[in-house]
């Protein structure tokens, strides 16, 4: 019974608009999340998104195929046909990017500002590329374009655009410290976690609460 009430969840988590009753819903806030690179990773933080509807929050995970030679603008125009489907259904949309996916949830509300409500930023990876790996950029070039991209989005913020973003990071992550994230204007929040996983990881669960309520203010 158990199994297949978790299974339940996890269809419902990746379910298209077209097959929700939003009749049946108490609110129509959708939350897509942006995981960063690593294949491997996708499954657990889609375990953990789908549990997000255990307390009446309704998201998904959409992660960009980073990997590959696929065009970034191809990659960036699923995500945003997957937006766009979401608010013709009916739902306020927000996003959610941890890592390399916060600069893809940049690039994509530069875009869409008009119809995304808020997004957070969680361990972003958005300010000196410079640090990159070489060979990380190119296993993953859609990144590469992403970080181009993202370096014109952020002059283009202005100051309202700023106060729908959030952004989430621990002092003590050694991978993507705190000033490859920041943004002059952007409200923040400092995780009590160290290391970069973790304080991804806290930010989907024991400190989903603050990322919902800051996702909230903005509908």
């Amino acid at each position: 019974m158990q199994g297949s009430h978790i299974a339940k969840i996890l269809q419902l988590s990746v379910a298209k608009p077209a097959t929700l009753n939003l009749r049946n819903m108490k609110q129509q806030h959708h939350i897509i999340y942006i995981p960063g690179i690593g294949d491997d990773r996708y499954r657990f933080q889609s375990l953990i998104v789908a549990f997000w509807r255990l307390g009446g929050v309704h998201g998904h995970c959409h992660p960009i195929p980073w990997a590959g030679q696929g065009a970034y603008g191809d990659k960036m125009t699923a995500l945003l046909a997957e937006i766009d489907r979401y608010v013709a259904a009916g739902y306020y949309v927000s996003l959610v990017g941890a890592s390399a996916g916060a600069t893809a949830a940049l690039n994509a509300y530069v875009v869409r500002r008009s119809t995304v409500r808020g997004v957070v930023l969680l361990s972003a990876k958005l300010n000196h590329p410079e640090t990159v790996s070489p060979h990380l950029l190119q296993k993953n070039p859609a990144f590469a374009a992403a970080l181009v991209a993202a370096a014109a989005n952020l002059k283009s913020l202005s100051a309202a655009d700023k106060q729908r973003f959030h952004l989430f990071y621990s002092e003590r992550d050694s991978y993507v410290p705190h000033r490859d994230s920041y943004i002059f204007g952007v409200p923040e929040h400092k995780l009590p976690t160290r290391g970069h996983g973790a304080s991804i990881v806290f930010g989907l669960t024991i400190g989903f609460p603050k990322v919902l309520s800051v996702l909230r203010a903005n509908l």
